[in-house]
């Protein structure tokens, strides 16, 4: 028997939950009850962070479309919900970890690269692939889809 140190019922160990091993202090009623208070409070500024983090978001990615370009650099796909940063030098998966391990941050990807462009300027070594394009370059070992490339330099001298 256990005493819980919220309601001070007196309660076999099994309704408790456990944590680190051993049983909580509280209840697993009173848990779920300061739960349910907690998210009545606090559910709604929960969601205004969301939204506001996704337009944070979408503003610093078109920030970084701006500076690197609005399409694609091989085929011209201008679709905005379809467009990637690409590492020119294929060091992108290392460069994400190097990310991941700065001080503040919680994960390599989504968002964590537009902030690193950002927040060092832009720096060169990196153009805008739409996904198909970046597919195909990883699928070919780093280079370029040449048939796509070369279709669109040919479009553009004849128009």
């Amino acid at each position: 028997m256990k005493t819980c140190s919220k309601c001070r019922r007196q309660l076999v160990e099994e309704a408790f939950s456990i944590r680190r091993g051993k049983p909580r202090g509280v209840c697993r009623d009173c848990q779920r009850a300061y739960h349910r208070a907690y998210n009545r409070a606090y559910g709604r500024r929960r969601e205004f962070g969301r939204i506001w983090s996704r337009a944070a978001n979408l503003k610093r990615r078109q920030e970084v479309f701006l500076h690197y370009g609005m399409s694609c650099v091989v085929c011209g796909e201008d679709d905005f919900d379809v467009l990637t940063i690409d590492h020119i030098a294929n060091d992108g998966a290392a460069h994400r970890r190097e990310i991941a391990q700065t001080k503040g941050t919680r994960g390599p990807g989504g968002s964590r690269i537009y902030c690193w462009l950002k927040k060092n300027g832009f720096p060169p070594g990196f153009q805008t692939l739409c996904q198909n394009c970046n597919v195909a370059k990883h699928k070919n070992k780093g280079r370029m889809p040449l048939r796509r490339y070369i279709a669109r330099q040919a479009e553009e001298k004849v128009g």
